[in-house]
């Protein structure tokens, strides 16, 4: 029963399901959902309080519309995400160049116009009350990854050398924070 009630709950939130009934088929919103399950639309909420889906190897999934708080760190659903192994620049950090003198600034707007008002997928390795540190996606496109890549965050060369080799790509091509 509940995966039944993972996918319809997940259908549910664009508005409609449709579900078998004697006449056919019907479209149904949570009452009917409630009823079809035999649970009445107040227990069928109640069902809707998931947990967290994980991974097999215990990593958990964080997704959904994701808020940009600066170059590294976003929130998706209220919960605080730090995309792991990276580390952008605090908000009025300065550049190498006059170009970008706002490095932080320009860290964030570039996480910005990359996630917009979409929903992301992130994969955390470590998560509790205070947040997650995660590697995130937008389709396939590894958010981490990218920032480093186009100089808008450092490999956090303390915790992780996951991203080592794009940060010298960065560097060599003058992109991001690396513009002379």
């Amino acid at each position: 029963m509940l995966g039944i009630t993972k996918v319809l709950f997940r259908t549910a939130l664009a508005g409609a399901v449709i579900l078998p009934s004697a006449a056919g088929l019907m479209i149904a919103g949570p009452q009917r959902i409630g009823d079809w399950l035999g649970v009445g639309v107040d227990a069928f909420k109640d069902m809707l309080v998931l947990p967290e889906p994980r991974l097999g190897d215990g990593r958990q999934i964080i997704e959904g519309l994701a808020e940009v708080i600066n170059g590294d760190t976003l929130t998706i659903g209220g919960q605080l995400v730090q995309l792991a192994g990276i580390d952008a620049p605090a908000r009025l950090d300065q550049c190498l160049s006059q170009d970008m003198s706002r490095c932080g600034l320009a860290a964030r707007n570039a996480l910005q116009a990359v996630v917009g008002e979409r929903a992301i997928r992130c994969v955390a390795e470590d998560a509790n009350a205070l947040g997650a540190l995660a590697t995130c996606y937008l389709g396939t496109t590894e958010l981490n990854r990218l920032m480093v890549r186009h100089g808008y965050a450092k490999a956090y060369r303390a915790y992780s050398d996951t991203y080592v080799d794009e940060q010298l790509v960065a560097e060599a091509a003058g992109q991001g924070m690396w513009q002379r």
